[in-house]
């Protein structure tokens, strides 16, 4: 993730409070000089209001998991349906840009 993220200009990362959304984040943290701000996976609000408060065209990482992540992308206005399976940990989804209709690109890395 991290190299395929090195050159995406990342200014926030939020992550769960679980371990495995940490560690994950980590090494992009660190090649960005981010410091990653934990949101407990219940304050799904919360981490809408933070990534919502950002300008758009700046980039935010968030890092959740498969029965959060659905939910985030929904509550960042994207109107597809999108399904995460528990066992599949290598997705990647790009919401853009925060207008009336937010595009979704979903990739695998």
């Amino acid at each position: 993730l991290a190299a395929m993220l090195a050159a995406s200009r990342v200014r926030a990362i939020y992550t769960t409070q679980f371990q495995r959304t940490q560690l994950l984040a980590a090494p992009l943290a660190k090649k960005a000089g981010v410091t990653p701000v934990v949101v407990p996976a219940a304050d799904e609000p919360v981490l809408l209001k933070r990534v919502q408060s950002h300008p758009d065209g700046e980039v935010v990482l968030v890092v959740g998991h498969s029965n959060t992540v659905p939910s985030i992308i929904k509550g960042l206005g994207v109107r597809e349906a999108v399904s995460v399976g528990e066992d599949d940990y290598d997705n990647l989804f790009i919401v853009m840009p925060r207008g009336e209709q937010p595009q979704l690109l979903r990739m695998k890395y």
